[in-house]
C-alpha cells in the first residue's frame, strides 16, 4: 500500500492527501483505525532545544536561532512557548516610542 510505506517514510498526510486524490481527514481517520505510528518529524532533540532558549534568554531573535537551527522562527516560537520560555515582544531592545513621537 503505497500510503503505508510513504506514512512510516514521514511524508506529510496532506501531501499524501493531494497526490492520492484522498481528503486528509480520510487519511487522518485510517491511522486513528489502523493505530499507526511515526517519529514525530517535528522532533527536536533536547541539547538542540536547550540551545535554542540558552541562545533566546542570551537576546537572541527568534529569525537568528531559526536561521542558525534550520527552522523558521514560528517554529522556534512554537518551541519556546511549549517548554514555557516566556516570548519578548517583537522589534528591537530599546525601540520604545517617546511620548513626542507618540503625539
Amino acid at each position: 500500500m503505497a500510503f503505508v510505506e510513504s506514512y512510516q517514510q514521514g511524508e506529510p498526510i496532506a501531501d499524501l492527501a493531494t497526490k492520492l486524490g484522498v481528503h486528509r481527514t480520510t487519511f487522518d481517520n485510517l491511522i486513528k483505525r489502523l493505530d499507526f505510528i511515526r517519529e514525530d518529524p517535528d522532533a527536536v532533540p533536547p541539547a538542540v532545544r536547550d540551545e535554542i532558549v540558552a541562545s533566546y534568554r542570551a537576546g537572541d531573535t527568534l529569525a537568528t536561532i531559526g536561521g542558525r537551527q534550520g527552522f523558521s522562527p514560528n517554529k522556534v516560537q512554537r518551541l519556546l512557548v511549549a517548554v514555557g520560555e516566556p516570548i519578548r515582544s517583537r522589534g528591537p531592545r530599546g525601540s520604545q516610542l517617546t511620548s513626542e513621537q507618540v503625539r
